[in-house]
């Protein structure tokens, strides 16, 4: 789990409460994880058309889709609840 999910938090009771009312959101996490792969898949899907690699700007559009990208992987990262801590 990811120390940003406790840094609210000040005492260790606390921290474990918490802890566990994340794990007990199974429904609302698994719900939330498959909207977050959805994107990122379409996001992938729709990628780029040799035409698109024609135009001035291509570096930008990669450079949004790659920051879209990042940002769907971070976001579901914050719901890998493993013990390991970062």
């Amino acid at each position: 789990m990811q120390l940003v999910w406790l840094q609210h938090l000040k005492t260790s009771k606390e921290q474990e409460d918490f802890k566990q009312v994340l794990k007990n959101s199974a429904l609302l996490r698994n719900r939330l994880l498959q909207i977050l792969s959805d994107k990122y898949d379409a996001v992938e899907r729709k990628g780029f058309k040799e035409e698109d690699y024609a135009t001035s700007v291509w570096e930008t559009l990669q450079a949004f889709r790659n920051g879209r990208l990042s940002t769907l992987k971070e976001v579901a990262d914050l719901f890998d609840f493993n013990e390991k801590e970062s």
